[in-house]
């Protein structure tokens, strides 16, 4: 019998979009396999053979061929009832097989006893099942096991401290601490959390996998790019642990069809089924429950007053069209939606620098070596002015503008272990993410997803754009924000033609797109504040330089910024993939 329209619609659209050149994406779906014989070790050929997800009831058929085996490919990941028939044979039932993405299991040998009247077997799968034609060292987490795991904040990527051969990072300015902590998240990796440089927002690019290099660690969504397409340095989608059906964890051995690694990350969200289900969930960190910091402490500070609010909720189910016939059997269409919300004020860490004071903004630096400042290119009388003091004839007008920019002190450097500027940072990061998938039973032999995650964000930086690179750094004349937003689709579609033959498609697509606006340009503009000269080659963009004066070292202040805002600082990437099997 021939698809009806629809189905052949569908398959030709997803055919076409899998002809764009790409990538091969990872294989998502997994494969289950067996013999069935009589009693007496006889293959039984023409059994039928049915696989049916438990929760949607979405069947596959198909029948042993003369040897009596059977075989199941592009099986979405989840639990299954595999259920032999043969007239004059008992019913043979096995319940509770779990597969997982990337699977290729067997069942082995089904035994068929011969019945009298009409009678059936039923076995559950306690055990896991033999995995066939793989070598692969891999671990699977289940949806319940990862929302078990005590996880700082609610991305499923926070897992990967627990498994072994991932080692964490301590990169940026609190070497005693690993770089990403779960505390918070981003599109853009790289934030101002905690004194910030280099990423510390993001799971990815923090860890290095089996000793390897950071870079080297893939994720995958249902089969799309999960990490940052321009670096693989970040996540482009934060999967909430309400989200995910499962985790693979692939550090090696693993198929061709893993393109990237050596260690590859692939999560498969969650699905609907027959039955509604639903969640509401909130995690809350206040700043009230913290103790102090030490160094807060030394300064006589109060808490710094961060806070970190994550609601959301999950709905799934058949998707039903109320007052008519559609899906009435709930064996077609079923859906999953999820959304968070993400509240969060960050401590941005401490600025601790080196800034001039009134008198030196004047050119009188006689005090310089008394104010018991620690960084040696800020301590020390400058040669060949006598008693310190630069005459104002001496000053290059460029050079006064730019010191002028330099905040003014706030602390004692007796108290602040030698720093005349001290500031805690907090910055309001809020954002959100939704993923919603919807699967389609459109015959027996047909089966169609598609999966959308979509998360929008505002990133403030206070300091500079991307984190900044010592706690000596001042903030840039002008604050920036970057409204950040990432787009994530999978499509695929399988369909059986014959015991023997069955095709897969997958489509995966990722976007990402950093729109950086610097918040007040005129602070930051040289006409504002009086630098006369332009840029070296004459293009500036009419920016302030960024300006150095510890020589590229720990010594002295600094304030800095990328080029390239011309309004706008664009960082757009993609990534697609397709595989047909």
């Amino acid at each position: 019998m021939s698809p009806p329209p629809i189905c052949s619609a569908v398959i030709a659209f997803v055919v076409l979009l899998s002809w764009a050149p790409c990538a091969h994406g990872q294989r998502i779906t997994g494969e289950l396999s067996g013999t069935v014989a009589d009693i007496q070790g006889g293959v039984v050929p023409g059994a039928d053979v049915a696989l049916a997800n438990e929760a949607s009831r979405a069947t596959r058929r198909t029948e042993t061929n003369a040897g009596g085996f059977f075989a199941f490919a592009a099986i979405p990941a989840g639990t299954y009832t595999l259920t032999v028939t043969m007239p004059g044979f008992r019913t043979h039932e096995i319940t509770a097989i779990e597969l997982q993405g990337g699977d290729s299991r067997t069942v082995r040998t089904i035994h068929l006893e011969l019945a009298v009247v009409a009678e059936s077997v039923s076995v559950s799968a306690d055990v896991a099942l033999t995995p066939l034609n793989s070598g692969e060292k891999a671990a699977t987490l289940s949806g319940d096991e990862i929302r078990t795991m005590p996880v700082v904040g609610t991305s499923a990527a926070e897992v990967l401290r627990v498994l072994p051969g991932m080692t964490p990072l301590t990169r940026g300015n609190n070497t005693n601490r690993p770089s990403f902590t779960g505390e918070v998240y981003g599109i853009n990796g790289n934030g101002e959390y905690q004194g910030g440089w280099y990423n510390n927002q993001s799971a990815v690019g923090n860890f290095t996998p089996n000793g390897a290099r950071m870079e080297t660690l893939d994720l995958t969504i249902d089969g799309a790019s999960g990490n940052d397409p321009g670096c693989n340095c970040a996540t482009s989608v934060n999967p909430n642990t309400e989200f995910v059906q499962e985790l693979k964890v692939l550090q090696s051995n693993f198929g061709a069809e893993h393109a990237k690694g050596p260690v590859a990350l692939s999560f498969v969200s969650k699905q609907g089924g027959r039955d509604f289900h639903g969640s509401v969930f909130a995690q809350l960190r206040d700043f009230h429950l913290n103790s102090n910091e030490w160094y807060a402490n030394k300064l006589g500070t109060e808490r710094v007053m961060d806070r970190y609010v994550y609601p959301g909720f999950t709905l799934s189910g058949p998707l039903l069209v109320p007052g008519t016939g559609f899906n009435r059997n709930r064996d077609r269409v079923f859906f999953f939606l999820g959304f968070e919300y993400f509240q969060q004020r960050l401590d941005a860490g401490w600025v601790r620098s080196w800034v001039p004071t009134d008198a030196m903004r004047s050119g009188d630096f006689s005090q310089a070596a008394d104010l018991g400042l620690t960084g040696r290119f800020v301590n020390t009388v400058p040669n060949y002015f006598p008693g310190g003091v630069i005459p104002q004839e001496a000053w290059d007008p460029g050079g006064k503008a730019l010191l002028d920019l330099f905040p003014m002190p706030n602390a004692d450097p007796a108290q602040s272990g030698g720093y005349n500027y001290v500031r805690n940072y907090l910055l309001d990061q809020n954002g959100w993410q939704a993923l919603g998938r919807v699967d389609v039973s459109l015959s027996e032999a047909t089966k169609l997803y598609a999966r959308y995650n979509a998360q929008r964000e505002r990133q403030p930086f206070s300091v500079s754009l991307w984190g900044r690179w010592g706690d000596n750094q001042v903030p840039y004349p002008s604050p920036v924000h970057g409204d950040n937003r990432s787009d994530s689709v999978t499509v695929g579609l399988t369909h059986v033609f014959n015991p023997s033959l069955t095709s897969e498609t997958l489509f995966a697509f990722t976007y990402i797109d950093f729109r950086n606006v610097l918040d007040d340009r005129d602070a930051a503009s040289r006409p504002t504040v009086g630098y006369p000269y332009e840029g070296v080659f004459g293009e500036s963009g009419g920016l302030v330089p960024s300006v150095h004066a510890g020589f590229f070292g720990n010594d002295g202040p600094v304030y800095a910024m990328f080029g390239g805002f011309d309004p706008v600082l664009f960082a757009t990437k993609c990534s697609r993939a397709s595989r047909r099997t």
